[in-house]
């Protein structure tokens, strides 16, 4: 996994796979008509930020860590944006090993955030709008702003979402 294929909807790599999954299938069988026993590892909670739940427009059950509230309006060009409730537990580092995400949600918007203002006035800052495909655009003051949950570099489902059915079938459906 994340090479052969894309981490969420396991589409095959198709520089390697070039018919999708009937591709990798030959291979396999290959592998096992030569005695070789063939595993996929999949990571099946995590979802690589290319795949369609992502870009262009985010799934709504992308899972989510912490909620705020947006203080003001805000602009698509805007690389600041206020808060109401407190960011003293938001860190913009992340990494392999680090389970933390600098990914927040505004409608169907992705932003990565480079800073974050721990005193009042609050706010996410140094903000690359329109992240991973997604548009940026204006948003309202008491908007829903989410941090998504993220591991290994890779977002997560919600475990009671339609979008971890969609993880599950496109899971079964590569290992089938």
């Amino acid at each position: 996994g994340g090479h052969a294929f894309r981490f969420g909807d396991y589409a095959p790599n198709p520089s390697e796979y070039p018919n999708g999954r009937e591709s990798l299938k030959a291979v396999v069988d290959a592998l096992h008509r030569a005695g070789i026993a063939v595993g996929l590892h999949t990571y099946a909670m995590f979802i690589a930020k290319d795949t369609p739940w992502v870009t262009p427009v985010p799934d709504p059950g992308l899972a989510k860590n912490a909620m705020f509230t947006l203080a003001t309006n805000v602009g698509h060009e805007d690389a600041e944006l206020p808060v109401v409730e407190s960011t003293k537990d938001m860190s913009p580092a992340t990494g392999f090993l680090v389970q933390n995400s600098a990914t927040i949600q505004i409608d169907d918007e992705l932003i990565i955030f480079r800073d974050v203002s721990k005193e009042p006035p609050y706010s996410f800052t140094k903000c690359e709008r329109g992240a991973y495909g997604t548009t940026a655009t204006s948003h309202s003051l008491g908007a829903k702003v989410s941090q998504l949950r993220e591991i290994f570099g890779l977002f997560m489902p919600d475990p009671d979402s339609e979008l971890m059915q969609k993880v599950i079938g496109a899971t079964a459906q590569t290992y089938n």
